[in-house]
């Protein structure tokens, strides 16, 4: 398994792994994350793909907070069903979280929002859980990086 960051050649490929996990209902959303990635966008996201073969197995966005200023945000966490339970979304949230801390260079909030009853994957990295959403799902936050 190899851990990369998303080449805009594969944004088809990846709106198709996203869109196969997530849903159809995902479609428009996923496809203009992707594709603010490759554009001049301020606070752009930065997918990561895990690959076997070739073929993504799994896929994590990472990027800075529009809403305020040393807090990063992590999303689209999936894995395929047939990949899952081998610890590759720990090592995708992993890699995005040690990129966050090369790109912030100092000490940052990292923040995430779960479905119901999804936070063990997140507990295990560090994330604690700060509050729930209308649907049940957390919100985990977890602080990164040194003070300067």
């Amino acid at each position: 398994m190899d851990l990369k960051i998303a080449e805009k050649q594969e944004q088809f490929k990846l709106e198709s792994f996203l869109v196969f996990n997530n849903g159809e209902r995902n479609r428009n959303l996923a496809k203009g994350y992707i594709k603010c990635m490759f554009s001049d966008d301020y606070r752009k996201p930065t997918f990561v793909l895990s690959l076997v073969d070739d073929e993504i197995i799994g896929a994590a966005a990472y990027s800075e907070e529009f809403f305020t200023t040393n807090t990063w945000g992590v999303s689209w966490v999936s894995v395929h069903k047939d990949f899952r339970n081998q610890g590759i979304g720990q090592k995708l949230v992993e890699f995005c979280l040690k990129n966050i801390y090369e790109e912030a260079q100092k000490k940052v909030s990292v923040i995430l929002c779960t479905y119901p009853n999804k936070t063990k994957l997140y507990e295990k990295i560090g994330f604690s859980c700060v509050g729930h959403d209308c649907s049940g799902g957390s919100f985990m936050f977890k602080v990164i990086g040194d003070s300067k």
